[in-house]
């Protein structure tokens, strides 16, 4: 017997999320611990490295796999009523009663039928038992359709666990190795061989997966589901190009999701950071492209809502839903509902979009600039850091690199064009490009220094930032010299200074650093804070 009462399932969706949070929090906490004790100062000895080890190859990876536990059950249980909304509705239903319900009229059916063979042609009352016959049999097909959509959510919903099962394996393996070495412990921990901790490797490369996802979303401002869906076009990518280099992959994953944005999509850039469809045949958009990796055709218009929303929200672009105008409320609602395949009411819509809005600005500035619009939110801008990052892993030759060189085009894709003319636009920057573009040459230099995928440099560059043990500023001026900056700025921004050298004879030089300074605050304050936030080593742009 299938049966859906949706309040008992919201009800055990949100226990369950509870009773998640909590352990995602402890465990967390123990995770933190084992850090703390292996960076702390004035601990050394036999004794403190072997428990520092121990801690760290066994401890840390079942904590963590508890974590992945908790997430998972979290998901997975939500899913009972949200899938159920989408696939059936908004009823509570029973099998039992849809059947007994579809048996009743049946009944009545046959007995109407049966009937109307004995009327004669003639009978007056003939329309009236053919009409409740029609009538029956229309109310007959809807239970039908309840009913089917009803069993065909059951046998989808056994799949929804389907993730835990290798968790629990992998949990229950670390669970019974470290109650035999606590038992066997007699002043330090046995080691295991790698062969022994094969139990986390499944776990680390799950959490490496969750860490990228919560630094989408606690960087940028995406909901799970797109955080996700990104990893999806990840995974898509290493599956159609197995024989692909790791960072042309990491490139590859980049620019495509930079030119998921069509301002990122032209002549310019292609000529700059490269053109995705080179990789692919007979694509002619990032729908396409993305269908090929794997994505269905809803989370397809999904990712790409999410991803162009996101850029002109944390640009300033676009306000909030009290601020647009009625064109553009009825243009975005509009796009909004092809993008989820639902229909929603104004003030349904008025919900989603700030809901999405506060999220993309994450209560950045709300004044207006003194262009009229928005001041930029706290959130990097993901499709111009996927630029800048992909034009710095470019593999191959581009036209842009003729004018100055590689390393010329890779500034001009990131601060440079953001802070000069020198890209042949008027200098234009805001927090949102000013983390974009300092974390971009960051997390790329990391790669090449560490050898490490987009994946393995993101997850340590954003945990360090966290905790506090890198800065943004100082990172980035550590491989762009300051000096560099400053002295590119000026010279597209700051005139010479004219001077009298005689009578009717004058001439021009270079101004000081602080002249400089001074007109650039006076004429171009977004490039002036810019310096200073550098100056200042602040990991957001002064405003």
């Amino acid at each position: 017997m299938v049966k859906m009462v949706l309040g008992s399932s919201d009800s055990q969706a949100s226990s369950v999320a509870s009773l998640a949070d909590n352990y995602t929090s402890g465990f967390n906490s123990i995770i933190s611990a084992i850090e703390n004790l292996a960076n702390a100062d004035g601990l050394e000895g036999e004794a403190y490295t072997n428990v520092k080890t121990y801690g760290s190859t066994v401890v840390t990876p079942l904590a963590k796999g508890v974590i992945l536990l908790a997430d998972a059950a979290k998901t997975d249980t939500q899913l009972l009523p949200d899938r159920y909304r989408s696939d059936v509705g908004s009823e509570d239903l029973d099998e039992d009663t849809l059947t007994a319900q579809i048996s009743a009229y049946q009944s009545t059916i046959d007995a109407n039928n049966t009937t109307l063979g004995k009327m004669e042609a003639d009978d007056p009352n003939k329309s009236s038992v053919q009409s409740a016959v029609n009538d029956d049999t229309a109310e007959k097909g809807k239970l039908e359709e309840k009913l089917r959509k009803l069993r065909e959510y059951d046998a989808a919903s056994s799949g929804f666990f389907d993730d835990i099962s290798d968790l629990e394996t992998n949990i229950n393996t670390g669970l019974s190795q470290l109650q035999t070495d606590v038992a066997a412990f007699n002043g330090s921990f046995t080691i295991p061989s790698k062969k022994a901790l094969n139990w986390t490797k499944a776990i680390n490369t799950k959490w490496e997966k969750r860490t990228l996802v919560m630094n989408y979303v606690n960087t940028y401002g995406f909901d799970i589901e797109t955080a996700k869906q990104i990893i999806q076009v990840k995974q898509g990518i290493d599956k159609k190009f197995p024989d692909m280099s790791q960072e042309e992959k990491d490139y590859l994953l980049l620019l495509l999701l930079g030119q998921t944005t069509t301002e990122y999509d032209n002549f310019l850039w292609h000529n700059t950071a490269g053109n995705f469809r080179d990789y692919f045949n007979n694509v002619s958009d990032v729908e396409d492209a993305y269908k090929e990796l794997g994505l269905t055709d809803e989370e397809t218009k999904k990712l790409v809502y999410n991803l162009r929303i996101q850029h002109e929200v944390t640009s300033g672009a676009y306000d909030d839903y009290e601020h647009l105008s009625s064109e553009q409320r009825k243009n975005f609602k509009k796009s909004a509902e092809e993008a989820y395949g639902i229909t929603m009411t104004d003030t349904e819509f008025q919900e989603f979009w700030n809901e999405k809005y506060s999220s993309f600005r994450a209560k950045g500035n709300d004044e207006e600039t003194s262009k009229g619009v928005p001041g930029p939110g706290n959130n990097a801008d993901f499709t111009h850091q996927s630029m800048t990052m992909a034009t710095h892993l470019k593999p191959d030759f581009a036209l842009a690199h003729l004018l100055g060189g590689k390393d010329n085009a890779e500034d001009l894709a990131g601060w440079e064009g953001d802070t000069t003319t020198n890209a042949e636009k008027t200098p234009s920057i805001g927090n949102d490009d000013y983390k974009s573009d300092l974390d971009s040459v960051n997390i790329v230099e990391r790669m090449k220094k560490n050898n490490q995928s987009y994946l393995e440099a993101s997850n340590d560059y954003y945990h360090e930032l966290e905790s506090g043990k890198t800065n943004r500023a100082d990172e980035f001026t550590n491989h762009q010299s300051l000096d560099e900056v400053k002295d590119t700025i000026f010279r597209s921004l700051v005139p010479q200074k004219v001077y009298q050298i005689a009578p009717d004879v004058w001439g021009t030089k270079d101004r000081t650093e602080e002249e400089s300074m001074t007109y650039l605050k006076e004429n171009y304050p977004e490039s002036y804070n810019f310096i200073k936030s550098l100056e200042q080593s602040k990991g957001d742009l002064n405003e």
